[in-house]
């Protein structure tokens, strides 16, 4: 190739004389030929080494002596024998007036190295004359622009303000840039000149900085075919380059025009024909990354994770990991967005009071610092996790967007941690003891909240504090938190306003609170939903004005809408009930009503005063419940000498409610295992599943409802045992379900299991108070109960007043019935007095060892009691085995079917008349071994198919006074 070179410089040399002598005499006006040149240039800036080349300019259009458009290539060989290439295509235009040529052109580049073939796009202008000349090139790298040669990864680490590694790489790139140049010749001589340049010139690459520098060229052309040129280079990517040129070269078909071209006013149009000044190599280099740390990157926020390091008492530092600022006020100043100050415990002089500017994160090494990184995954900070906690002696108050984790907050006058009208706090793993108001404080935060695992201690106020106002839309979660010996309660959370509350909690420990351990209320139009998961709460007492105590307080008033999950609670000597729910609204305004919806699932209540679990609806309000699983146990009475109830849920005053008990298991209480009352035209509606009470004081179960109420119920399967009486000597009772003053009450109770009470097994009544014309009505089903071992009556069933009372028993079991001091001792005890209505079916009960009768029934006082037993039996009763009476205007209407009475000594079927009314009965396919006593005293007693009665049943009748005092019937009226 070099060789090829030496030709064709001296075929110009020899050629371009005679070619140019000749046009110059046949051609008038200039034009562009075939042109051809040579050229060796020596090592320059982002040339790697010398380099020599050929070119030709060839037009492609042109106007002679006005313009030409033109093609201009070049093949260029460095002294690595690599090869590159030019391809341009020009423009130029003549100024005859102005006696200048103005041209512009693009060009595509390539450059083959050792690592990489790069390619780049130019463009530029220019401005020829005689007097002076100016040009300007630009160079824009395209395709991939760099190569790595090399790279070297350091450790993970901190760096300065950032935390990541140093990785050195070191590439090849092509620069992009732009060159200009202004100059004017200096001398002539014959048909050649020298001219002077001095310019200016840009680079820019990839990881590269900006740079400028200058640069002079001196060029000289002896003749129109030579070239020499010396240029000199200062910048700061190459520093200074001294470079020689050379070109040698001919032209076919040039044409200068007129003579004297080296005049300063010949004209310029001949110089159409020369070739574009510009570099033509791609600029390559090899550069170092800019940055060597790879700074970690936040996966949230796209940008590195920046670090403001401080270590407690150490100086006047300037937050970089190299030099960490001695206070945390020294970092916050400067902190920016996103930013993450890291606190060194160090001497730990203690802190005073700071406010986290908003987006910024102030932990400490005390605890193990993870982050999620988008380079390293998730990485541990070096020394995080050392234990050491800072101590901090003010109120940190939280911005928007904050972190606080890893701080002992103590001996604070005002709250502990405060966050006041901001959003998206963070308070995590820190401790918080001794302070004069509440350990957190979120008053009217908004968005999503976090605060977990703190250790709050000793304040004289709340331990956690959360408040929704206004129009706030608040979630907050509570984690893993523990509070002790608060002088409020342990956890208050309130809504009111229109604001929506949202409180998660989960692992919470509160021991020793002054009022309720966790307590949350919603007022006015808010919202509040709260789910707790996995909490302890222990050791509450009552206040200084002997209110609260209570291990959780649940409210919800003034039209506020409150919806409560409590999922695996344990609480735990308690100063009064366990867990108090209570939701209440005006009663005389119906248009705004307080709504309330629990779920309680697997609840232990150990050793407290009241009630474990107080449920209870009042005015305009609607309240549901679910109660799942409760275990009750060692429930006292409260300070007043009151409560003691395991599971104690009330609707007054118009309520709503409806709850579910599913599988509670209560024992040892000072009072009632389940009480549950209605009153004041409430509408109460709930079911019972096999709850278990044993050892309960007053009753197993009670259940009772009050004026104007509307009370619908299922109990299933209760197991009643071992029920006591209380100081009065009142109750015993397994089960109690009473109601009256114009209630409405309707049950089923199914399979229930009553065993070793100190009063009656089972006790249903309905009642009236004197003079309500509105009729109390009792209907209920009475399915396979089961009553062993009881005193008084194993089942006491009692209609009074203006009642009607409608039931039905069947497939029980009564076994074993004590008197108590020489009273009751009956198996089953059924009455009507002052007017009620009563009407029921027996079918399939069975009655034995009783301590009186059997079976005792009345009608007193203008009741009405008609019935029907069927298939049942009656035996061994210390008395006779069915009692039945009419009395005092009663009237009684039975019907028997397919019974037996079995008695030791008396008649086993005993009934009288003592009425002026009547009573009527049915005897069929009974069966007595000791007879049937009937007894008109007073009034009628019918008998239907009177004179068939001996032969339609077994055993021996006695009439008295005799039969002709008994009135035939073909059926009771």
């Amino acid at each position: 190739m070099k060789n090829t070179l030496i030709c064709c410089v001296l075929l110009t040399l020899f050629l371009s004389p005679r070619v140019n002598a000749q046009k110059a005499q046949e051609l008038k006006l200039p034009t562009v030929g075939f042109n051809v040149r040579g050229r060796y240039t020596t090592d320059g800036a982002g040339s790697e080494g010398a380099y020599y080349g050929i070119e030709a300019l060839l037009p492609l259009i042109q106007n002679p002596g006005k313009n030409v458009t033109f093609f201009q290539g070049r093949v260029v060989w460095l002294d690595n024998s690599y090869q590159n290439w030019n391809l341009l295509l020009g423009q130029r235009f003549v100024n005859k007036g102005r006696n200048e040529i103005w041209g512009g052109y693009v060009a595509y580049d390539t450059r083959q190295t050792s690592n990489k073939n790069y390619q780049q796009i130019g463009v530029g202008i220019e401005r020829l004359g005689n007097d002076w000349d100016a040009r300007i090139n630009g160079y824009l790298p395209i395709g991939s622009t760099n190569k790595l040669l090399s790279e070297s990864i350091g450790d993970l680490g901190f760096f300065r303000n950032f935390y990541g590694r140093v990785v050195n790489r070191r590439f090849e790139g092509a620069l992009a840039g732009l060159d200009m140049e202004a100059g004017t010749r200096i001398a002539r001589f014959g048909d050649g000149d020298v001219r002077l340049y001095g310019g200016l010139l840009y680079y820019t690459g990839e990881e590269i900085k900006p740079v400028f520098g200058a640069r002079a060229r001196l060029e000289a052309r002896p003749t129109n075919n030579m070239l020499l040129g010396l240029t000199i280079q200062q910048d700061p990517l190459f520093d200074t380059s001294v470079i020689l040129d050379l070109g040698l070269g001919f032209g076919i078909g040039n044409s200068r025009g007129q003579t004297a071209a080296s005049s300063r006013k010949a004209p310029i149009a001949p110089r159409i024909s020369e070739y574009v000044a510009r570099n033509p190599l791609i600029t390559v280099t090899n550069y170092n990354n800019r940055n060597p740390i790879e700074a970690a990157i936040n996966p949230r926020t796209g940008k590195p994770y920046q670090f403001r390091h401080v270590l407690l008492g150490a100086g006047n530092g300037d937050g970089t990991y190299e030099k960490p600022a001695g206070t945390v006020q020294t970092v916050l100043r400067v902190a920016e967005a996103d930013d993450i100050v890291y606190v060194d415990a160090g001497i730990n002089p203690g802190v005073p009071s700071f406010k986290i500017p908003d987006s910024v994160s102030v932990l400490s090494t005390a605890l193990t610092q993870s982050f999620d990184t988008v380079q390293y995954g998730r990485v541990t900070l070096p020394g995080s996790g050392n234990g050491r906690y800072p101590i901090v002696n003010g109120t940190v108050s939280m911005g928007n967007d904050t972190t606080l984790q890893g701080f002992d907050l103590r001996n604070i006058v005002g709250n502990g941690i405060d966050a006041a009208n901001v959003r998206n706090v963070t308070i995590i793993d820190n401790r918080i003891s001794n302070v004069t108001e509440q350990g957190i404080s979120l008053n009217a935060v908004q968005g999503n909240n976090l605060v977990a695992r703190n250790t709050i201690s000793r304040t004289r106020n709340q331990g956690i504090f959360i408040q929704a106002t206004g129009n706030n839309r608040q979630q907050v979660i509570l984690d893993s938190n523990s509070v002790s010996n608060s002088g409020g309660q342990g956890i208050f959370s309130t809504a009111s306003g229109s604001s929506i509350q949202q409180v998660n909690a989960v692992n919470t420990t509160v021991n020793g609170a002054k009022g309720a351990g966790i307590f949350f209320l919603t007022s006015g139009n808010s919202q509040q939903t709260a789910t707790l998961e996995n909490t302890q709460v222990s050791n509450t007492t009552i206040d200084a004005q002997g209110l609260g105590g209570q291990g959780i307080f649940l409210s919800s008033s003034g039209g506020g809408k409150q919806n409560i999950t409590l999922n695996n609670t344990r609480i735990s000597d308690t100063g009064a009930q366990g867990l108090f729910a209570e939701v209440s609204g005006d009663p005389q305004n119906p248009i705004i009503q307080s709504v309330q919806s629990l779920t309680f699932n697997q609840l232990l209540a150990l050793r407290g005063s009241g009630q474990a679990i107080f449920v209870q609806a009042t005015g305009n309000s609607r309240q549901e419940a679910f109660i799942n699983r409760p275990e009750i146990r060692n429930f006292a009475l409260d300070s007043r000498g009151e409560g003691g109830q395991g599971i104690f849920i009330a609707a007054n005053n118009g309520a709503q409610q409806q709850f579910r008990v599913n599988s509670p298991n209560i024992s040892d209480t000072a009072g009632q295992g389940i009480f549950v009352q209605s009153d004041s035209n409430a509408i109460q509606n709930f079911t019972i599943d096999t709850p278990t009470t044993t050892r309960n004081t007053g009753q197993g179960i009670f259940i009772r409802s009050g004026k104007g109420v509307q009370q619908e119920f299922n109990v299933n399967q209760p197991t009643v045992s071992n029920t006591i009486k209380d100081d009065k000597g009142e109750g015993g009772q397994g089960i109690f379900i009473a109601t009256g003053e114009g209630a409405q009450q309707r049950f089923n109770l199914t399979n229930p299991s009553v065993s070793d009470t100190a009063g009656q097994g089972i006790f249903i009544a309905v009642n009236n108070v004197p003079g309500n014309t509105t009729q109390t009505q009792q209907t209920f089903t009475l399915t396979s109960p089961t009553v062993l071992r009881s005193r008084e009556q194993g089942m006491f069933i009692q209609a009074n007043g203006n009642v009607r009372q409608q039931f039905s028993i069947t497939n029980g079991n009564i076994n074993t019935v004590k008197s108590d001091g020489g009273q009751g001792g009956q198996g089953v005890f059924i009455q009507a007095n002052q007017g009620a209505n009563q009407s029921f079916t027996v079918d399939r009960v069975a009655v034995t060892n009783t301590a009186n009768q059997g079976l005792f029934m009345q009608a007193n006082g203008g009741a009405v009691s008609r019935y029907t037993f069927s298939n049942s039996s009656f035996t061994n009763a210390g008395n006779n085995n069915v009692f039945i009476q009419a009395n005092q205007g009663g009237i009684m209407i039975g019907n028997y079917q397919s019974n037996r009475f079995e008695n030791l000594s008396l008649p086993a079927f005993d009934a009288s008349t003592n009425t002026n009314q009547y009573m009527c009965l049915a005897l069929s396919g009974n069966s007595s071994n000791t007879g049937y006593n009937l007894q008109n005293n007073s009034g009628a007693f019918q008998l239907v198919n009177r004179d068939s009665v001996t032969t339609n049943n077994t055993g021996a009748f006695d009439f008295k006074p005799s039969l002709a005092n008994f009135t035939n019937v073909s059926v009771c009226q």
